[in-house]
């Protein structure tokens, strides 16, 4: 479960401003709950004599917490750097990179930028080869 660390979202922002509304909650931490069952180790002996380690559930549960960007967010980011490098790479050295970072997060690129992740035509693959990571994460929210 996730929840902004800043508290409630303002969704009348995005009637007014659809783009600032978007930008404000993708680029918002968040506070990232988890709940597992209690756990112990233990090790005991195999029927063939090896020692093993295995987990027994102890009744009860344990939470955690980080602090952390959504998940879309942070493949964003991860496609907005990768642009940020080829950019730099093409331009060698006519602009500064000070000056393409700006170029990117000027809301029109970054408008044109996320309607081609949308479209697939820019994908951050999965490191096993599989789904494209952003198009697997915007299924989980809907």
């Amino acid at each position: 479960m996730i929840q902004p660390k800043e508290g409630e979202i303002n969704y009348d922002l995005a009637k007014k401003s659809p783009l600032k509304f978007y930008d404000k909650v993708m680029n918002a931490e968040v506070v990232e709950h988890k709940v597992q069952a209690k756990t112990k180790q233990a090790t005991v002996q195999r029927e063939d004599g090896q020692m093993a380690t295995i987990k027994k559930k102890t009744g009860g549960f344990e939470t955690s917490s980080r602090l952390t960007k959504r998940a879309v967010a942070r493949i964003l980011l991860a496609i907005e750097d990768k642009l940020l490098r080829m950019v730099a790479s093409e331009v060698d050295g006519q602009f500064s990179a000070s000056d393409v970072r700006m170029a990117l997060a000027h809301p029109q690129t970054k408008g044109v930028v996320q309607k081609h992740i949308l479209a697939e035509n820019i994908r951050l693959q999965a490191p096993n080869g599989g789904r494209p990571v952003y198009a697997g994460q915007m299924q989980l929210i809907g």
